[in-house]
């Protein structure tokens, strides 16, 4: 869970546009964008880091259209960054869903595409990069209505705050794409009713998401 991780790059020809995306990697330099275009990124080496296939955010420099394709484009690779990407977890009642944790956690925007929910979200960590904080998506099935009703959970193992080391833990953004599967239809729409706990309270957003 990290910002966008650095890509070494040359001067860049002139650009079409610039995108920052989530989607998924279909191949060593084949990136398959939510927006339903396919870029092939020119300047990747293996030094990179980029990985061949799941999900990715990349923020890119789309150069050229690929002759003879409808939505194939040429692109380079500025930076990328590897969510935190898993199923949802079904939770039958609260106490399963709070075993996923209820350490501080923030929803900071995000959006329904390529099948998954994809955020940004923020957390509280500590100093130390040993601990590793546990992000999970809890989908209440104990409510029986036309309202998917989901939330965001943290566990920060050991790593939790303190009201006296306050000095020692600081606030992180991070990206996390939870793949909906047919918690969301194909078709038609979904009202989901999205809550985080952040400030001592528990926070709440509602959306519809339109197919």
């Amino acid at each position: 869970m990290a910002a966008l991780l650095a890509v070494s790059c040359n001067d860049f020809p002139e650009i079409l546009y610039q995108g920052l995306m989530f989607g998924d990697m279909t191949g060593p330099s084949s990136f398959h964008a939510d927006d339903g275009r396919d870029y092939q990124f020119t300047n990747i080496t293996s030094e990179a880091g980029l990985p061949s296939e799941g999900r990715v955010v990349a923020l890119f420099n789309a150069v050229e259209k690929v002759e003879g394709t409808d939505n194939v484009y040429r692109a380079e690779l500025l930076n990328f960054n590897i969510p935190v990407s898993k199923a949802p977890v079904l939770c039958p009642n609260k106490a399963d869903a709070d075993s996923l944790g209820t350490d501080p956690i923030a929803l900071e925007d995000g959006y329904y595409g390529g099948g998954c929910l994809n955020l940004v979200c923020k957390a509280i960590f500590g100093t130390s990069n040993e601990i590793k904080h546990i992000i999970n998506l809890a989908v209440d099935t104990s409510v029986a209505s036309d309202t998917l009703h989901l939330s965001l959970r943290h566990d920060a193992q050991s790593d939790k705050m303190s009201v006296t080391e306050m000095e020692d833990y600081y606030e992180k953004s991070f990206y996390a794409s939870f793949p909906m599967g047919d918690l969301i239809p194909s078709t038609g729409e979904k009202v989901i009713e999205f809550t985080w706990y952040w400030d001592n309270q528990w926070q709440k957003a509602i959306k519809i998401i339109k197919q």
